[in-house]
């Protein structure tokens, strides 16, 4: 693991603003045994980093250097994929140092990453509501203010602790708030989208869609959700125009190939369906139940019964009994 300059700067400088109450003046020897262990977590030496981490803490140093250690610490230990280590050693310092929000901040990201969304959620709720980066901070270049991108990381991660939570109208306002604090990269907006549609907030989802398209027009996977949601709306023609677009002239996806010919059928156009799910077979696994439901509708749209009822006969011998339930209702509408 490498960590970037930015992260080395944090651990290597003491913030202004902290207002550490020192115990005594740092050792320079402590310093370099610090720098030390820096140096090895950046080059990826994170048992080595603990080691020596472990030993600096054993000499009792000052409380600027132990809230440091505690740190790269916690980081050694999240490298190393003991993620409760990690856990307890940031649960320490942040009981230790609560003057310090990167112990918490680190606390609920590990959280969220483990999936103790309501845990996360808890951390992250406090820290947007106080943390110092909700003020917008100068813009040295232009005279004005603009968002700090700490409170677009506070706020993100409250939104998607909510999400895992399944509490989607507080996940959807704490991506208006990671918004409103600079979000609005294209994988943001789509990332905001998808709580909105979860939400059946279709019209709000595509708003954010064709932002984020605008802004990435040729990102395959923003044409493809935005053309899922367009079915969801019941526009089946601009769907399946849009996962044409997605295709492009040479497409090896067999997943986004089937999508086409759903939206094509839904649109009506069954011999575009049939020709786009034809398409899709080879790259799809072998009886795919899906495939063979929906190529049978088409077949019979098409008035090819015969096929058509060999194809939902299949379906209907398949592990999944509700697409087999499916197959069967179709089979027996005339």
């Amino acid at each position: 693991m490498r960590l970037c300059p930015a992260a080395l700067l944090l651990l290597l400088a003491v913030s202004p603003s902290a207002a550490f109450l020192w115990e005594k003046k740092p050792d320079p020897a402590h310093e370099r045994l610090m720098a030390a262990a820096i140096s090895r977590l950046d080059d990826g030496d994170c048992a080595g980093a603990v080691d020596s981490i472990n030993s600096l803490l054993a000499l009792g140093p000052s409380r600027e250097i132990k809230e440091r250690a505690y740190y790269c610490l916690g980081k050694c230990h999240e490298a190393l994929g003991s993620p409760d280590r990690a856990i307890n050693t940031y649960r320490l310092a942040a009981a230790l140092y609560q003057e310090n929000t990167l112990f918490p901040k680190a606390l609920a990201e590990l959280y969220l990453a483990n999936g103790f969304y309501d845990k996360a959620a808890e951390i992250y709720r406090p820290l947007v509501g106080k943390d110092p980066a909700r003020r917008r901070a100068p813009c040295t270049d232009c005279g004005e203010s603009r968002p700090d991108p700490s409170s677009y990381q506070l706020n993100l991660g409250l939104a998607r602790s909510y999400a895992g939570m399944g509490a989607l109208a507080s996940a959807a306002a704490g991506y208006a708030a990671a918004r409103a604090s600079g979000g609005g990269d294209p994988a943001f907006m789509a990332e905001y989208a998808r709580c909105l549609e979860s939400m059946r907030d279709f019209t709000g989802a595509l708003a954010l869609l064709n932002e984020a398209r605008a802004a990435a027009p040729s990102d395959t996977a923003l044409t493809r959700l935005m053309a899922r949601v367009s079915a969801r709306t019941g526009a089946y023609s601009r769907a399946a125009g849009l996962a044409e677009e997605a295709c492009g002239p040479v497409c090896r996806d067999g997943g986004l190939l089937f999508e086409k010919g759903m939206y094509l059928l839904m649109a009506g156009d069954r011999a575009g369906a049939l020709a786009a799910l034809d398409a899709a077979a080879p790259l799809l696994p072998a009886e795919d139940q899906s495939l063979a439901l929906v190529r049978g509708l088409a077949l019979r749209g098409l008035g090819r019964a015969a096929e058509a009822a060999a194809e939902l006969e299949t379906v209907s011998a398949g592990d999944s009994s509700f697409l087999a339930g499916l197959a069967r209702a179709a089979g027996e509408k005339k």
